[in-house]
């Protein structure tokens, strides 16, 4: 039987080339205090850092010249600012555990976010739609919910998530970090 990451791996075939696909992951989870999921850092390791048919990002924390917990920290506060102009935020955020640790967008705005969990085979996906609001998508792990972006059949709503996007070519494009 295949895994969910097989069948990204199948759906979605890696670059031969892969650009900041590896680092030291003990630090960067001693820095954030997690163990991030596994399925997560197979996705950096095969994939390293890039865009899914040119909407799809997960963040990579061997991109960025800032230690692990900065770079998570920063996307977190998103959540901090958009609360400012009034949107409820459901959520506690990390650092707090349970709380919302961002790990992917969608189209630039809307936000693919870990609940986190003790243990990172718990830890559910919530989705962040920036015109609906929070969608929690349970405990499918980032490869399912990337499988069922790219297959159309995600559960999110045909509002929030086009159903388009499956018809689209399945590619992924590298960063140029030369850029």
């Amino acid at each position: 039987m295949m895994t969910p990451f097989d069948e990204l791996l199948e759906l979605l075939p890696p670059p031969s080339h892969p650009v900041a696909a590896g680092g030291d992951w003990s630090a960067v989870e001693a820095s954030l205090g997690l163990t991030l999921p596994r399925d997560y850092k197979n996705f950096i390791s095969h994939y390293g850092a890039g865009v899914i048919s040119g909407t799809i990002l997960i963040g990579n924390p061997f991109v960025r010249p800032v230690p692990a917990r900065a770079f998570w920290e920063n996307w977190v506060d998103i959540y901090r600012d958009i609360a400012k102009y009034g949107t409820k935020i459901s959520y506690d955020l990390y650092p707090d555990c349970p709380g919302l640790l961002p790990c992917g967008s969608y189209a630039d705005v809307n936000i693919i976010n870990w609940l986190t969990d003790t243990s990172p085979d718990r830890w559910k996906l919530i989705y962040f739609s920036h015109s609906a609001g929070f969608f929690d998508l349970e405990t499918i792990s980032l490869a399912q919910f990337l499988v069922q972006l790219l297959t159309g059949t995600t559960t999110l709503p045909s509002n929030v998530m086009s159903p388009r996007l499956a018809a689209q070519p399945k590619y992924f494009l590298p960063v140029d970090l030369e850029v």
